[in-house]
């Protein structure tokens, strides 16, 4: 089984700089096949135990712990995802 370990850190930036940004990430990123240009929606619904487990262990700081998603990616989307992270 793989182990991903990750971060996620997110910021607050002026419109400004988000377009910024976005010119300099073209250059290097390419986009998935999702987007139309524009990013795209992505909507997920995360499951949990009867007895609201994930969820305690998340507020505990568990840093490895079991996610459930189901994710979709627009309204256009034919297929959903299942997910166990």
């Amino acid at each position: 089984m793989n182990e991903v370990l990750r971060q996620e850190k997110k910021y607050v930036v002026s419109l400004d700089r988000y377009y910024y940004l976005s010119r300099q990430f073209s250059r290097t990123l390419m986009e998935d096949k999702h987007s139309s240009g524009d990013g795209y929606l992505v909507r997920s619904l995360y499951f949990d135990t009867i007895d609201d487990t994930d969820y305690e262990e998340k507020i505990s700081g568990v840093e490895v712990r079991r996610k459930i998603r189901l994710r979709n990616y627009g309204p256009g989307s034919t297929t959903a995802k299942l997910e166990m992270k």
